[in-house]
């Protein structure tokens, strides 16, 4: 599980943030904190075995004041 919640997300634009969604999800790395969506990046990522789940949820702040959550 990687984390993608950081305030250099976005430094190579939305393209950016798709390629590297597309190369995580092509190599089954599974990833928290980023979404094409608000309600996407919100998502709580889960991984582990049958008897055991850990889950992950990733945020960042930008530095903006209007933020809504």
């Amino acid at each position: 599980m990687l984390s993608l919640a950081n305030n250099h997300t976005l430094n190579g634009g939305y393209e950016g943030m798709e390629l590297t969604q597309d190369l995580l999800h092509t190599r089954g790395i599974e990833q928290v904190g980023l979404g094409r969506s608000s309600e996407l990046a919100k998502q709580i990522g889960m991984m582990g075995t049958e008897d055991i789940r850990i889950c992950f949820q990733a945020y960042s702040y930008d530095g903006k004041k209007d933020i809504k959550i």
